[in-house]
């Protein structure tokens, strides 16, 4: 197998660095403070375009982590 020193200009990268992670027992509360979190975050730190959630559930913990990821269209 052969590796490759690859760089990314504008790639998977930039997108994250436009997210906001949390965590919530249920995915109802997250429905519930998504519009809320998406509009403090646009005023705070100038996010822009559309967005989406990314939802991922602790088993051991259970809670489930979220990403809301800002991305242009």
């Amino acid at each position: 197998m052969e590796f490759r020193n690859w760089k990314m200009a504008r790639g998977v990268g930039y997108l994250m660095d436009n997210k906001i992670t949390g965590q919530a027992i249920d995915v109802e509360t997250i429905n519930k403070i998504r519009p809320w979190i998406e509009d403090e975050a646009r005023a705070k730190y100038g996010y822009t375009g559309k967005t989406k959630l990314i939802t991922d559930y602790n088993k051991d913990t259970q809670d489930y982590t979220f990403s809301i990821v800002f991305y242009e269209s």
